[in-house]
């Protein structure tokens, strides 16, 4: 008799402890923008967590395996391939190719991990939406702490550059509006404050291009959610509402950016004169240098490019600055990586969220699909191991709350 009773009593508290590691998670996700690197990593440590509690039930039950998740894993094998196969062009790159090898072998294994977890059966919706908004302002809070204290304009927290807080935490922020009508309408409000929020991290950052995403996705969204409301006759003035708090945020906007230094109104001002003066030149751009430089590597080593690892020690033999840049084009990229494979296979990789344009994904599919497409024309996003890594378990964890809820809704019709 006791073991009989013990058995449900031990299955109960380990579901307890499942709940609290999903939690954990979602929070690590919200926690992202500022802490980065060690944010992922815990986060892989409480998925492994998650799945060795399991048991050896861990592989009793397995998700969906579709074309999403292989359009996500064959662009970590090619890329793992691509930087062991590709010859090096100057001595000294040895110990980047092992960091890289190293990098896309911890990918595949996160690959798996997540495959594993996601045997649940779970919608992490539910705890994502629960717990990430909270992290997101903590997110906010400590990017405030560095915007006015010890890093002041450009801020970056403890990410690699100042343009990484203001992408992913518009990124989650979008994902958290999924599923909107079901909200309440606290929830409703306290998801367009974060959205607020997001145009001020990228004041913070002073990123240009991030910000005008952020109007576009606002945007994009306010129509979303208009679509979805039944009363068509409120649909003109709740247009103009949005409308009206979209002004009211830049404004808010100008008037933070005026108080701490005018950073971003002087970067728009900066590169609107040097366009009157210079026309579109690298004295306007600096990018545009990097770019010539990469559309001549492009041209001398099409069609199978010259390898990832080999990209920032190409462009700095031509433009010779102190630092190794990357082409600052997330295509460019891919096309000196590896040619039209690797543009292939990069593009194939960013559309594997293409899935999540429905009624109740729409918001997500923004944050996964659109926001680093966009952010792609200005910024080498996908050259960063650190992004490949988030952007895979955001796509996967996505994607399965929303095969989960599809299967929820037709069981319960």
């Amino acid at each position: 008799m006791r073991f009989s009773f013990s058995q449900p009593v031990i299955a109960f508290q380990r579901e307890r402890l499942q709940h609290g590691l999903d939690a954990g998670i979602a929070i690590c996700l919200g926690l992202i923008p500022v802490l980065y690197l060690l944010a992922l990593q815990l986060i892989m440590v409480l998925l492994l967590a998650s799945v060795l509690l399991r048991g050896k039930d861990m592989f009793t039950t397995l998700p969906r395996f579709g074309w999403p998740q292989v359009m996500l894993l064959q662009f970590a094998i090619y890329f793992a391939l691509n930087i062991w196969l590709y010859p090096l062009v100057k001595d000294g790159i040895g110990p980047f190719r092992q960091v890289a090898l190293e990098s896309y072998a911890m990918t595949l294994f996160g690959f798996g991990v997540i495959w594993l977890y996601l045997g649940r059966g779970r919608d992490f919706m539910i705890p994502l939406q629960r717990w990430t908004p909270l992290a997101l302002v903590m997110s906010f809070c400590v990017m405030s702490y560095f915007f006015f204290g010890p890093q002041g304009a450009r801020s970056q927290a403890f990410s690699s550059n100042a343009l990484v807080p203001p992408l992913w935490y518009l990124t989650v922020t979008l994902i958290c509006f999924c599923n909107f009508k079901k909200m309440s309408y606290g929830q409703q409000i306290f998801c367009f404050a974060l959205l607020g929020t997001a145009a001020v991290m990228c004041l913070y950052s002073g990123g240009r291009m991030i910000l005008m995403i952020w109007l576009l996705c606002t945007i994009i969204l306010a129509m979303y959610l208009l679509r979805l409301r039944t009363h068509a006759r409120h649909s003109l003035k709740d247009l103009i509402t949005l409308l009206g708090l979209i002004l009211a945020v830049i404004g808010v906007i100008y008037i933070l950016d005026t108080i701490s230094g005018r950073t971003i109104t002087i970067r728009f001002i900066y590169t609107f004169e040097s366009l009157r003066d210079n026309g579109l030149s690298s004295a306007t751009f600096y990018r545009l240098e990097l770019w010539s430089a990469a559309m001549d590597i492009i041209k001398q080593t099409l069609p199978f490019g010259a390898g990832q690892i080999n990209e920032r020690f190409l462009i700095n033999g031509i433009i010779e600055r102190e630092w190794l840049f990357l082409a600052h084009q997330t295509y460019l990229s891919y096309l000196i990586a590896g040619g039209w494979i690797a543009l292939l296979s990069g593009i194939v990789f960013q559309c594997a969220g293409l899935g999540l344009f429905t009624r109740s994904m729409m918001p997500a599919a923004l944050g996964v699909v659109v926001v680093p497409a966009l952010n792609g024309l200005t910024d080498s996003v996908f050259q960063s191991f650190f992004s490949v890594q988030l952007y895979i378990l955001l796509v996967l964890l996505l994607i399965h709350s929303q095969t989960v809820r599809k299967t929820t809704t037709q069981e319960n019709d």
